[in-house]
């Protein structure tokens, strides 16, 4: 992604920036499939959430079941016994 010009429609990828972080989500030369793209917006989707909760000493945990996708706010003592 160039850094001058975030939106370069004309190339069949898709990136997230957020807080000086690019979070490369799909790129033609991604060699796996379309679930690991998926898997890679949601990891940014939470690894933004979090670094923007870390003053709160709070944090959202993904819970997935079946198709649902869902957060969990939790402080620290309880991601700690969660893993």
């Amino acid at each position: 992604m160039n850094p001058n010009n975030r939106f370069e429609s004309d190339l069949p990828s898709y990136s997230v920036a957020c807080s000086g972080s690019v979070y490369e989500i799909y790129s033609p030369t991604s060699p796996d499939s379309q679930d690991a793209a998926w898997g890679r917006a949601t990891y940014a989707l939470f690894d933004i959430i979090n670094s923007q909760l870390n003053r709160v000493r709070c944090q959202v945990l993904r819970n997935q079941r079946r198709k649902r996708l869902r957060g969990m706010f939790l402080t620290e003592q309880q991601v700690a016994a969660a893993k």
